[in-house]
């Protein structure tokens, strides 16, 4: 378990708790996305890529597809379980390690590229950054990116968001309405910005898929008992079924 002062006052998370329905129903990133990594050089044959807090493989498993030479890194043994076994599943070569991002103990200057999905805020800054330094060869670039439901834009996922509040009234990442700063607070002056994407992408769901999206936050099954998620999920399906039949 994992606990962030900063994160819902602090309440232990576990995202292992979480692999399965991660991998199965949150949505992986579409192709624009792709098409946007290539147009800036970021995949291919032979690129060393280190991909943080990897979850159960979202970022690095695609970027592994292109050729890439592909490590990921995350806490949660349950994670990079997952990762492993899709990765086996889908003949991909890449190598998924147990570990702390930031200290990975991994060789100095021997990633050209780090990636960061949806994770940055999980980090402390001055202790990622010297570490994301040390990794990257000179000239390397570091990719942040998040994939993100707008519940300010749709009652139904704001439904949602109030339902998990009533269950945890401390999770903390409700109510996001997509603000984005070009260049975040803990990268000014200490990265070079090369380029900056922000766009709507319309992803279909299902009840079932959205149901388990949600299981699948911090909020939910990473930090909640089995009794109470399975409670949560209950009244989730009957909201969202009855909504679906107005």
């Amino acid at each position: 378990m994992e606990s962030k002062p900063w994160l819902d006052s602090g309440k232990p998370f576990d995202w292992g708790r979480t692999s399965s329905d991660y991998a199965d129903y949150r949505p992986w990133y579409p192709e624009s996305f792709w098409t946007l990594l290539r147009a800036v050089g970021i995949g291919g044959p032979k690129q060393a890529i280190l991909d943080l807090a990897t979850d159960p493989g979202v970022l690095a498993l695609p970027l592994a597809e292109t050729g890439s030479v592909l490590t990921g890194i995350d806490i949660a043994q349950g994670q990079i379980t997952t990762a492993r076994a899709l990765a086996e599943k889908r003949g991909i070569d890449a190598t998924f390690l147990v570990g702390d991002a930031h200290e990975t103990c991994l060789d100095a200057a021997q990633f050209d590229v780090i990636t960061a999905s949806m994770c940055m805020h999980y980090f402390d800054p001055e202790r990622i950054i010297p570490e994301i330094h040390r990794l990257l060869v000179r000239g390397g670039r570091l990719v942040v990116a998040s994939l993100l439901y707008l519940p300010r834009e749709s009652d139904i996922a704001s439904a949602s968001e109030r339902l998990v509040l009533k269950h945890n009234p401390t999770w903390g990442s409700a109510g996001f309405g997509g603000e984005v700063s070009i260049v975040p607070k803990w990268a000014d002056g200490r990265f070079r910005l090369l380029t900056f994407h922000r766009y709507v992408e319309q992803i279909r769901v299902t009840v079932e898929s959205w149901c388990g999206r949600f299981r699948a936050c911090r909020g939910v099954a990473a930090s909640m008992s089995d009794t109470q998620v399975a409670q949560f999920d209950a009244e989730h399906q009957a909201m969202l079924r009855r909504s679906s039949a107005e």
